[in-house]
């Protein structure tokens, strides 16, 4: 979507940014320009798309996960991979520099939302 819509996106992603809200994208590497989109926009986190964590034992796609992750670091972005399902697959999630880890072989999700407050 925010390939599809940039010039808002971008409008809004600065907006966010200057009113202290972190932002995110979902699915980010789906596009084959995921890179200049990601320095157009700016965001604070990228939630990587599914198909970079499937068949992450083939060194290929291990070695195209590495660079984005690489790329994405070096513009001060953090990382977060889902769909770690295993103990392998968390293992090469932490040797590419994802920092965020999500998935059923960390928790499995809760159908309720639990809050904290600092008060």
């Amino acid at each position: 979507d925010v390939v599809d819509h940039l010039i808002i996106a971008k409008s809004q992603f600065a907006a966010l940014s200057q009113a202290s809200c972190d932002v995110g994208m979902h699915n980010f590497g789906s596009s084959a320009k995921s890179l200049e989109v990601l320095k157009m926009v700016e965001p604070d986190m990228i939630r990587l798309a599914h198909n970079y964590v499937q068949d992450i034992d083939k060194t290929e796609n291990f070695e195209t996960l590495k660079a984005l992750v690489n790329n994405t670091n070096q513009l001060n972005v953090e990382v977060l991979m889902p769909y770690i399902e295993d103990a392998a697959t968390m293992s090469v999630a932490w040797s590419v520099g994802a920092r965020y880890l999500q998935g059923y072989y960390l928790q499995e999700p809760k159908e309720t939302i639990e809050m904290t407050s600092s008060s």
